[in-house]
Order: C-alpha cells, then structure tokens, then sequence
C-alpha cells in the first residue's frame, strides 16, 4: 500500500468566468516511510493538491487515496490517517494557551484526556515551545504559531503528514 496515491488528478477554479486548471492530470506514488517535497512557483498548485489530500476540497476528475483510504468517499478515514499544516490558516483559538488549543484539538481524535494532556506536553517540549505552553495563543510569533499548528498536526500520530510551505515564519535552527 502507498501512503499517498494519485491518479489522473485534475482541479479546476472558476474564476469570473474563466476556467483555471490548477492540477492537470497529476498521477503519483509516495510510499510509506518517505519524504517528499513537491517544488514549483506560485500557482503550480502545490497547496491544491494537499487541499484535495486533506479532504478540504473536491477532486474535478480522477481519484486520489491516502494509505489506501479515497479521499472523497473515506473522508472520515483519510482524516485520522493524516496531519496538516497549511500557510495562513486560523484554526486557533486566540484566548486559549497553546497547551489548551493542543489539548481541544487532541480531545477531537480517540485518545483519553490523560493521553490528549500527556502528547500536549510532550509535542510543546518537542517544538520548543514548553515556555510558552501557558500563554495565550494571540500572544505567539508568527514562527510559534506555525511550531504549535506542527504540535497538533502530530497529536494524534498519523502515518502522513503534510506541510504546507513548512518552513515558513520558522527559524533556520
């Protein structure tokens, strides 16, 4: 079984009445236990593509499967197979601590409080930020903000992950 799989895979915008192809018939394999990163400028469709892998959006035409799951008709399976982190998103709450985020977001995924709390931890150490972990999220840097979106990616241990411009805002260390 491949990770990630995709066959004939097409997404097409409308935009004031123009077509845009922003994937054209992208077939690809990535196997389980590698690393891959899809390079290309601004509109390559890059990000539409993990857009349709994360189940955000809908595939135009051809098929697309995440560790074996299609992520149109298993959205539910492909969901809990993978984390994500995407560019701008504001899936935070502001007024929560980075440590209370985590533990909302954990708590969505079928792990008990304790667990949920314990991984909450463990990723904040891990991402460097145990400093922060009881500071208001709308206090964070642009880079802990993405290092906390990178916490709770991993909370629930997925097999896939998929990072969006990944090391955007972050420092080189």
């Amino acid at each position: 079984m491949e990770a990630i799989e995709t066959s004939e895979l097409s997404r097409t915008f409308e935009v004031r009445g123009v077509q845009i192809r922003a994937l054209d018939r992208v077939s690809i394999k990535v196997g389980l236990g590698s690393v891959v990163a899809l390079v290309g400028p601004n509109g390559a469709g890059k990000t539409t593509l993990l857009k349709i892998l994360a189940t955000l959006i809908t595939p135009t035409s051809g098929r697309a499967f995440v560790m074996g799951y299609d992520v149109v008709r298993d959205e539910r399976e492909v969901r809990r197979s993978l984390g994500i982190v995407l560019t701008g998103e504001r899936l935070f709450y502001y007024r929560l601590t980075g440590y209370e985020n985590l533990v909302f977001f954990g708590s969505l995924y079928d792990m008990s409080l304790s667990e949920v709390k314990a991984r909450a931890r463990e990723l904040l150490e891990l991402v460097g930020l145990s400093r922060w972990a009881d500071v208001p999220y709308m206090k964070y840097s642009l880079g802990m903000q993405r290092r906390l979106a990178l916490a709770r990616a991993l909370l629930h241990d997925p097999p896939v992950l998929l990072l969006d411009e990944p090391t955007l805002g972050l420092d080189p260390v």
